[in-house]
């Protein structure tokens, strides 16, 4: 992933959240271009619940958002199990929320909207209601959201996190000024 180019650009916001089971890939989301509904207009607590963040403060950026568990269980697993070795995270990782059912957080309702389900099965047992056909499924699903704050991926648990790669150079590129090259030969000498 080439984010050289554009330092600061790519924040991974965490999501811990309540949720449940899934199965496919990718999925492109289909939010409309006259659509105004952004990530902007949402906030949550950090994962410390020390400081209520608003997503607007990730204008121009492009955001992978993903629902986890419990945030001192997730921060114990970064630190001690995978990636392990005393990992401390560089990204921003918000409180838990439920993702689905009828205490859902807001954002996680815009998500949905526009993205397909990742999955046409739910898995017995499940603890909220009511279920919709768009519910997150599992843990490490993903949504993609470009620089300008609207939802465009959406992926299944399964994937490999460097397969999201490609999309998040996509969508980092689609926000760089275009650099214009010349080949001529300049026709006049300074002295």
């Amino acid at each position: 992933m080439n984010m050289a180019a554009s330092p600061g650009s790519f924040l991974l916001a965490t999501f811990l959240g309540l949720i449940s089971l899934v199965s496919s890939d990718k999925f492109l989301c289909n939010q409309p271009a006259s659509s105004a509904e952004t990530i902007y207009k949402f906030g949550a607590a950090d994962i410390n619940k020390s400081r209520n963040i608003s997503f607007s403060e990730y204008q121009g950026k492009v955001v992978l958002l993903e629902p986890e568990g419990n945030g001192t269980e997730i921060l114990h697993a970064l630190q001690y199990v995978r990636p392990g070795n005393g990992f401390e995270p560089s990204f921003q990782m918000m409180e838990m929320v439920d993702v689905n059912g009828k205490n859902e957080h807001p954002l996680f309702t815009y998500l949905k909207k526009y993205c397909p389900p990742t999955s046409d099965e739910f898995e017995d047992g499940l603890f909220y209601s009511p279920l919709k056909v768009n519910d997150v499924r599992w843990n490490y699903e993903q949504f993609l959201v470009d620089r300008t704050g609207k939802i465009r991926m959406r992926y299944h648990h399964h994937t490999d996190p460097s397969a999201l790669a490609g999309d998040i150079d996509s969508l980092l590129r689609e926000g760089e000024p275009e650099i214009e090259m010349s080949n001529e030969i300049p026709t006049h000498r300074l002295h």
